[in-house]
C-alpha cells in the first residue's frame, strides 16, 4: 500500500489549483483546533509535493492525515476525503488498545476512542468505574447504561453530524457551528460506519493471516537450521575424536617400531666395535665400514606419513557432505 505522504500527494493532485489554494489557507491562519499553523512563507509558492513535505515535518503522519481530513470536509470535498481516510487506515487504528488485536465489535466513547465492547466492558468491571482507558475522561451515560448523553447538553445522542464525523444531540444541532450541517439518526450512520470499518477491515485481515503464515513458515524454518547446526556440530566433534584418537594411536605405533628398530641395532654395532678392537690389537684393521643395514631405516618409519591424516580428512568431509543433505 502507499505511504501517508504518497496519498496525500495523490489527493492534492486531485484538487484544482483554486482548491489547493484553499486548503493551504486553514495551514497559515491556525483556524483548526488542536494544529499550530505552518508560517505563510513557508507555503505561498509551494507546489503539492513540497507542501506534503511540511505538513509531515508540522504534524508527523498521523497529524497529517487529522489536518487534511478536517481541511478536505470543511471544503465539502467528502469523497476525497472518505479516500484519504479510508486508505490510511492501517492495522494499528484497526486495533484495540487494550488487547492490541484487531476490533472486534467495537465501541467508541465521546472522547473517540475505540475498543472492543467486551474488551471496554472487562476494563470498566475490573477498575470499577466508567472511564476511557486511554485519556482517562469520565464517559458520561445515562442512568440505565443504555445510551450516550452528550458532554455539553447531557441530552441523548440521537444524531450523528456527517461534516464533523461525531455524534451530536439535537441542541448541538442547532448551534451555529452545525449550520448547514447533514445529520442522520445516530443507529444508522453507526451502521454505515460499521459496514465501511469492516470493508476496510477484511483485507488487513487477509493480510495478516498471510503475514502469519510466513511467520510460521519461517519459525519453522529457523527451527530446522538450529537443528541442522546443532546435530552436525556434533557429528563434526565426534569426526575429530576419532581422528584425534587414530593420530594418536598412529603415532604411538610408528614411535614404537622406532624403539625396536633402535634396540635391535644397538646389538649389532656392539659386535662391530668389538670384532674391530680385537683386529686393532691383531693389527689387522680393515678399512674401517659400517656393517650393511646398520642405520635406522629412517624412510621406511617416515614415508606414507601424510596418507593416514589425509584418509580420515577425508572421511570427515565424506561425513559432513552426507549431514548437509
Amino acid at each position: 500500500g502507499k505511504s501517508v505522504p504518497e496519498l496525500l500527494l495523490f489527493t492534492l493532485e486531485e484538487l484544482k489549483k483554486g482548491d489547493f489554494q484553499r486548503f493551504k489557507w486553514p495551514l497559515n491562519n491556525s483556524v483548526l483546533d488542536g494544529f499550530c499553523h505552518i508560517p505563510k512563507a513557508q507555503l505561498e509558492h509551494t507546489e503539492r509535493e513540497d507542501t506534503v513535505d511540511i505538513m509531515v515535518q508540522a504534524y508527523e503522519l498521523k497529524g497529517v492525515v487529522r489536518m487534511s481530513l478536517e481541511i478536505l470536509r470543511k471544503m465539502n470535498l467528502n469523497i476525497l476525503a472518505e479516500r484519504l481516510q479510508t486508505e490510511s487506515l492501517s492495522e494499528e487504528d484497526l486495533s484495540c488498545p487494550l488487547c492490541h488485536d484487531i476490533f472486534r465489535d467495537p465501541v467508541i466513547l465521546l472522547c473517540s476512542h475505540s475498543f472492543c465492547q467486551a474488551c471496554l466492558q472487562e476494563h470498566w468491571r475490573e477498575k470499577e468505574g466508567k472511564e476511557c482507558p486511554v485519556c482517562r475522561r469520565r464517559d458520561a451515560k445515562s442512568p440505565t447504561g443504555s445510551e450516550l448523553l452528550c458532554s455539553l447538553h447531557s441530552e441523548k445522542l440521537r444524531l450523528f453530524c456527517l461534516e464533523d464525523k461525531q455524534p451530536v444531540c439535537v441542541v448541538c444541532r442547532d448551534l451555529k457551528k452545525h449550520t448547514k450541517h447533514n445529520f442522520r439518526p445516530i443507529d444508522k450512520a453507526a451502521q454505515d460506519h460499521k459496514e465501511e470499518l469492516q470493508t476496510a477491515l477484511k483485507p488487513l485481515q487477509e493480510k495478516l493471516e498471510d503475514l502469519n503464515i510466513i511467520k510460521q513458515t519461517c519459525d519453522q524454518t529457523a527451527e530446522h537450521i538450529k537443528s541442522q547446526a546443532q546435530t552436525t556440530e556434533r557429528q563434526i566433534r565426534e569426526a575429530f575424536e576419532n581422528l584425534h584418537q587414530f593420530l594418536q594411536e598412529e603415532e604411538d605405533a610408528r614411535i614404537a617400531a622406532l624403539r625396536e628398530e633402535e634396540e635391535q641395532k644397538k646389538p649389532s654395532i656392539e659386535d662391530e666395535l668389538k670384532s674391530e678392537d680385537i683386529s686393532f690389537l691383531q693389527c689387522t684393521l680393515p678399512d674401517p665400514h659400517l656393517v650393511s643395514g646398520a642405520l635406522i631405516d629412517v624412510a621406511k618409519h617416515l614415508g606414507n606419513m601424510q596418507s593416514p591424516g589425509q584418509h580420515a580428512v577425508q572421511s570427515l568431509g565424506e561425513d559432513a557432505g552426507v549431514c548437509g543433505m
